[in-house]
């Protein structure tokens, strides 16, 4: 839900997210409390740290021992959280150099050129017409953007539907073999404690992946990234 359109405080929102990611427990140890407070006042966006969130889980599944369950405590995902965060920082300090000024707006307009001009060069590239046509869907969702709207959740909506279509385009096979590669991995995360936002997290994620390994795909927020991570 658009944080705008919840009533919820900061601290309420990102409380039910975490709870949802890990399924365990009904609140959040004091600590944890201690430490979202601290976001709120250093002004961190919401989507940072929810992004932030999933990373490490992400991590955690991948890296830890098999059948290790997921850490039910928020603070062991601090260093994923602080992460994202020092991307947006250095995207901030790029705005300073190059004169845009600070604000999250103009910002924005900035890494939301980086998008444009990544998706207009993977258009450019693009193999076959059904290619072509997810690339220029996006080119037109980035051009009709409103300023209002969050840049790095429309890039992560985009990267989905841009995902997904290009494993399509690969062919049933692919897709199929994909389909049971997620299975099986959601089927692990469930049993290791992953709750139902950390399952939808890591589908998606493992169709990016699929992208990337069956078509090249590099999708918007890995280019704003990697852009914002040159500027540092």
């Amino acid at each position: 839900m658009d944080p705008d359109q919840d009533s919820r405080s900061y601290l309420e929102r990102l409380e039910s997210f975490f709870l949802s990611l890990v399924r365990k427990g009904m609140a959040l140890r004091a600590a944890d409390v201690a430490l979202i407070r601290e976001w709120q006042q250093r002004e961190v966006p919401e989507d940072l740290v929810r992004r932030g969130l999933q990373e490490g889980v992400r991590r955690f599944l991948a890296s830890a021992d098999p059948g290790a369950p997921l850490p039910s405590n928020l603070r062991y995902y601090r260093n994923a959280v602080e992460a994202e965060i020092a991307v947006w920082q250095r995207a901030r300090e790029q705005g300073r150099r190059i004169g845009t000024g600070t604000t999250g707006a103009q910002v924005a307009l900035d890494l939301h050129e980086v998008a444009m001009a990544h998706a207009r060069a993977c258009l450019d590239q693009a193999p076959n017409d059904e290619a072509r046509a997810l690339w220029r869907e996006a080119l037109e969702a980035l051009t009709n953007r409103h300023p209002s709207q969050s840049l790095l959740d429309l890039l992560d909506a985009l990267d989905d539907r841009l995902a997904t279509g290009l494993v399509r385009c690969a062919g049933q096979e692919v897709w199929r073999e994909t389909g049971e590669r997620l299975a099986r991995m959601l089927s692990e995360a469930r049993q290791r404690g992953a709750g139902p936002e950390a399952l939808a997290d890591l589908q998606r994620a493992g169709v990016r992946t699929a992208a990337e390994e069956r078509a090249g795909f590099r999708g918007l927020l890995d280019a704003v990234r990697k852009a914002s991570e040159g500027a540092g």
